[in-house]
């Protein structure tokens, strides 16, 4: 039986009408030629042999760090992604993490991690923080969004191309407005030797990719509940539904959500609601601080020879193609977790660590996980390097996050605390006068009284007034506070 084309047409018309009216900040790969869009197609070999990964030369352009030293050992995916980086002003640790992201995005729900009492999927929320201007935070988002959206090119069919289209989330959003993204769709496509339809579904899948994440989870008052609903959304359930204002009951199937974020310190801490920094979201995150720069460039550039995007591309769709069905643990790397995991738990149990490092048995499990992908490889079997590599790059992270997780977590009055002990310590010596002046606005005075009057019980600083040495402060202007401890601590060092 011949298609009757004029009428296919008249559908493809009619959804591309209902598809040109796309919502704001959801970034949707480039459509192929609408003459393919209803019809069933397998589009060109793409060929099934792993790909290599770049190897770069041994006297490299820059200098490598101990996050790059960790990895040169073993090229795979995050190594192209980073070389993608290497004349930029990122971090080679933020860049890392932004490969991880990538991956956990282009699987997509077709990969998982054998679990009872149901699959593990390796999605991640990755939170990139450092000070502004100190280092480029949105560029692993920048790489990481290009790759998804040219490796989009490069599916099998048409019919896998709907179902497991990148849906990105680049700008701010509601409740309701993620739900809106995530609404499952159905498509009918026709086969053209049978004629019969083909019904494909997209699932409730969606990456969001934010540069300005202070933004997207601030106080507004529309983004109530919005906190709440990433932390359900990070359990990928099979099935939820919830009640809408405006849509009423929204069901979801098959959730999938990955997450990847840049915010300042003072961002976390001024416009992050305080449901985001405890209720289960902070743990589910993985907060990649950077304190100071770990290369300069006064131009952002590609290095002569190293990859670019259009040549990374097709490997993160291969791996997208190729990559998917269960993975385990091999028995060693069990093993290994095994160890790990008794001591780990003593920790928890002691209550020795902060709450984001509260699941870092699964962060490393997911880790361990992207790592296998990473390398371009048909096993689905999990090594006891990867996850020893993913252990010491999750351990080492959430320990340099420390520092700001600490200061967002505290209360005020601890961070203007240490907001007067470091103006001191900066400045060795400092007058009343000058003290109260540089914290009058944020600081009442008696408040001010009751910091320093800490501060010298600690003996961080001593007071003094006429060279006579006082234990509390008065309210005469040229008494001074100095600091006296000469502890002179080492650059941080990186320890795995």
């Amino acid at each position: 039986m011949p298609l009757d084309f004029d009428k296919v047409l008249s559908v493809m018309q009619k959804e591309e009408s209902q598809e040109s009216n796309e919502t704001p900040g959801l970034r949707r790969p480039r459509k192929r030629h609408i003459s393919d869009s209803f019809i069933a197609t397998t589009f060109e070999e793409l060929g099934t042999a792993p790909p290599k990964a770049f190897k770069e030369p041994k006297e490299k352009p820059y200098t490598p760090d101990e996050i790059d030293k960790l990895f040169e050992e073993n090229p795979s995916f995050v190594t192209d992604f980073m070389n993608l980086g290497r004349a930029v002003e990122s971090p080679s640790l933020f860049l890392v993490w932004g490969a991880l992201w990538t991956i956990s995005s282009a699987l997509n729900r077709n990969a998982w991690l054998n679990w009872y009492p149901r699959p593990m999927y390796p999605n991640i929320y990755v939170i990139f923080v450092a000070n502004a201007g100190v280092c480029k935070k949105s560029t692993p988002l920048e790489i990481g969004s290009a790759l998804l959206m040219e490796s989009q090119q490069n599916r099998l069919s048409n019919l896998d191309e709907f179902a497991n289209e990148y849906r990105i989330i680049t700008s701010k959003s509601s409740p309701e407005g993620l739900f809106l993204m995530l609404k499952p769709e159905e498509k009918s496509f026709l086969d053209p030797k049978s004629v019969a339809p083909i019904s494909v579904t997209h699932d409730s899948k969606v990456a969001i990719c934010i540069s300005e994440l202070a933004t997207f989870l601030g106080k507004q008052q529309y983004n109530t509940g919005l906190i709440n609903l990433l932390t359900d959304l990070y359990d990928c359930k099979d099935e939820d539904a919830e009640v809408t204002r405006s849509r009423g009951m929204e069901k979801l199937t098959n959730i999938y959500v990955t997450l990847a974020g840049a915010i300042t310190p003072t961002g976390l801490r001024e416009s992050v609601p305080e449901e985001a920094l405890s209720g289960g979201f902070l743990s589910r995150t993985i907060p990649v601080y950077q304190e100071t720069p770990s290369k300069i460039y006064s131009r952002p550039q590609r290095l002569t020879g190293y990859p670019q995007i259009s040549d990374i591309a097709p490997k993160l769709a291969w791996i997208a193609n190729n990559c998917r069905g269960e993975y385990t643990f091999s028995p060693e790397a069990e093993e290994a977790f095994d160890k790990w995991y008794r001591g780990w738990k003593a920790q928890i149990i002691s209550d020795a660590l902060l709450e984001h490092e509260s699941r870092k048995d699964v962060h490393i499990r997911k880790v361990s996980m992207l790592l296998r992908v990473a390398d371009y490889s048909e096993s689905h079997v999990i090594e006891k390097k990867h996850f020893m590599l993913a252990e010491k790059l999750v351990s080492f992270t959430l320990r340099r996050a420390n520092k700001v997780i600490a200061e967002v977590t505290t209360s005020e009055f601890i961070r203007q605390l240490e907001s007067v002990e470091e103006f001191i310590q900066k400045r060795h010596t400092v007058s009343r006068k000058e003290l109260v002046s540089r914290f009058s606005r944020n600081i009442r005075v008696d408040e001010l009284n009751l910091m320093l009057t800490q501060l010298k019980q600690a003996e961080i600083i001593r007071i003094t007034l006429d060279k006579q040495e006082l234990n509390a402060p008065s309210s005469v202007g040229r008494e001074l506070y100095s600091y006296s401890s000469h502890e002179i601590l080492p650059p941080e060092e990186v320890v795995f």
